[in-house]
């Protein structure tokens, strides 16, 4: 949670993420960000730095040097894993079943919060609906997998099925509002970036642009097809000026 709220806050201010028109809103699909899962990838050491970095700067020199799509292992593991896909839900897994899909974690672990958590969460899913549920966006948000058991079985929550009692007509009314602020803002950034601008963006204050000195666009002139004597002589002329 914390290693977004610090991608976020860089996606949301440089000037040059917003001409890549890199997203940070977080909504149902926060978790298709290629980018997030390429810092993800990086490892503990690096999103440790990155989540103690205490001002933008120092989130900055960390994060965007290492801006890339590559070491996206979440989605492609997971969807190799879909291979041998099962239509049957979880909680009607035999305990064969449960041995060969649903992998021990590679540490042991004497609390079995996470696990006990995550099966209540799926247990009407079948194996293709084993991550990234839409309608457990709310879990997720909360962390939910790493709950220790004390704690969650105070809640008496495994006795019934997890439901989604979010406002959806809300909340698509607020992801709507927030995704339209967000398109904004990569025209925005976007217009200022091609004149030169860069660094740190907000809406309402760009006193900490950089401005970089313009170039000036060298515009090949329009070949007139139908009147090639015009179109050598123009041709000939913006070679001269350029040259």
């Amino acid at each position: 949670m914390l290693t977004k709220l610090a991608f976020n806050d860089v996606a949301e201010h440089d000037v040059f993420w917003g001409e890549l028109s890199i997203a940070y809103v977080d909504d149902y699909d926060e978790l298709g960000s290629l980018y997030k899962e390429h810092y993800l990838s990086r490892g503990l050491a690096y999103l440790r730095q990155v989540v103690s970095a205490t001002h933008y700067d120092e989130r900055f020199e960390l994060i965007h040097p290492n801006l890339g799509i590559d070491g996206c292992f979440l989605f492609n593991g997971m969807s190799t894993q879909d291979g041998d896909a099962s239509y049957l839900p979880l909680e009607d897994y035999s305990s064969a079943e449960k041995d060969k899909f649903i992998r021990n974690p590679f540490f042991a672990d004497n609390n079995n919060g996470p696990m006990e958590a995550w099966i209540w969460a799926h247990a009407e899913s079948t194996r293709e609906r084993f991550y990234f549920r839409d309608d457990q966006y709310a879990l997720r948000q909360r962390g939910y997998v790493m709950w220790d058991f004390s704690r969650i079985s105070q809640w008496d929550c495994f006795h019934v099925p997890w439901l989604d009692t979010t406002d959806v007509i809300h909340r698509g009314e607020e992801i709507k509002r927030r995704h339209a602020a967000m398109m904004k803002s990569f025209d925005q950034r976007s217009g200022i970036y091609r004149r030169g601008g860069r660094g740190w963006w907000s809406p309402d204050d760009e006193s900490r642009i950089i401005w970089q000195p313009r170039m000036i666009e060298k515009k090949e002139p329009d070949r007139y097809f139908s009147a090639k004597g015009k179109f050598i002589e123009e041709m000939r002329a913006w070679r001269t000026n350029i040259g």
